[in-house]
């Protein structure tokens, strides 16, 4: 996984701080996510899933059959 393996200077306490402040967007049907966002040092964040998963190398591709219930009050606060 080649997300795990960081070879640029990490800044921990940002890390920590964009994923606690997090939040997803979903459509209007509510079952997909579109989007993050996130706030630093009062600087709002934006990534589409597409510039998400580009920051941490992964594909935004994927199988129709992979679409399954998800519930997001695991994450949302």
């Amino acid at each position: 996984m080649e997300f795990l393996n960081i070879s640029s200077p990490a800044y921990l306490n940002l890390v920590r701080a964009f994923f606690s402040n997090a939040k997803l967007e979903c459509d209007k049907s509510g079952d997909t996510v579109t989007a993050v966002t996130s706030f630093l040092m009062g600087t709002p964040i934006h990534l589409t899933l597409e510039e998400f998963g580009d920051c941490l190398h992964l594909t935004s591709g994927g199988s129709s059959n992979e679409k399954g219930y998800f519930d997001l009050s695991f994450y949302l606060v």
